[in-house]
C-alpha cells in the first residue's frame, strides 16, 4: 500500500508538491525533534513525540531555497497535507485503519515524487504502478483511469490485491522453525527511517 497511497492521495485531492518542499518538511522535523530521545544524532528516534510537538502548519509559507529550481520557494498548503497523509497512512473511506504511514523523519519526497511538464502538469511518479495494478487486477480493463478512483474504489483495490496475493506476500505466521531447518536464510532490517536511493 504505500506505493499507491501517495499517487491516490494526490490524484484525488489535485495536490502536488515539490520534492525540494517535502525535503524541507522532513528537515523542520527532524531539527525539531531530533534531541528528544537525550541525544543530538540527525534521527529521530522518538517518533510519538515528534509527532505530539511538530506541527506541520506551523510552517506552511515559511521560505526556503529548493534545490529543484534554485529559487526562493513556500512551504505550501500541499506539501504540508501530502506530507501529513503520509505521516498518518492509508485509511478506508470510513476512515478505519488501512495501514501504516511512514515515520516521522522518512524521505517522503521519494515516495512522494512528482514529474512536473513544462506546462505546469504535474503527475505522480508512482501514478503509471497504480494504474497497471488498478487496470490489470482490480477492474481487468487496460483502458481504466486511476486518476478519478473514488476513495472506494481505492478501498476495492487494495482488498482485492490483498486478496489476490496473501498466499505470496503475507508475513504473518511467526512460526518459521521449519523455514530454518531447511537452511532458509532471511535478510530483513531494524531501524525507524525508511529512505530509498532516487
Amino acid at each position: 500500500m504505500d506505493v499507491f497511497w501517495p499517487a491516490f492521495f494526490m490524484d484525488s485531492t489535485g495536490q502536488y508538491p515539490r520534492s525540494c518542499e517535502l525535503d524541507r518538511i522532513t528537515s523542520l522535523a527532524i531539527t525539531k525533534c531530533d534531541d528528544l530521545d537525550g541525544i543530538k544524532d540527525g534521527l529521530i528516534a522518538n517518533p510519538e513525540a515528534c509527532r505530539a510537538s511538530f506541527n506541520v502548519w506551523d510552517y506552511v509559507g515559511t521560505t526556503f531555497r529548493c534545490a529543484d529550481t534554485g529559487l526562493d520557494t513556500q512551504i505550501s498548503t500541499a506539501a504540508a497535507s501530502v506530507a501529513e497523509a503520509l505521516w498518518d497512512g492509508p485509511k478506508f473511506s470510513n476512515g478505519d485503519f488501512m495501514w501504516y504511514g511512514y515515520e516521522i523523519g522518512a524521505n517522503l519526497s521519494v515516495r512522494a515524487g512528482i514529474t512536473c511538464s513544462n506546462n505546469g502538469t504535474c503527475v505522480p511518479n508512482e501514478r503509471l504502478t497504480v494504474d497497471f495494478w488498478y487496470s490489470e487486477f482490480v477492474n481487468k480493463d487496460p483502458t481504466a483511469d486511476v486518476t478519478t478512483l473514488s476513495h472506494a474504489e481505492f478501498d476495492g483495490l487494495y482488498l482485492t490485491l490483498k486478496r489476490t496475493f496473501a498466499a505470496s506476500v503475507e508475513a504473518s505466521e511467526a512460526r518459521i522453525t521449519r523455514f530454518r531447518d531447511l537452511g532458509g536464510k532471511m535478510i530483513t532490517y531494524h531501524g525507524l527511517v525508511s529512505s530509498f536511493p532516487q
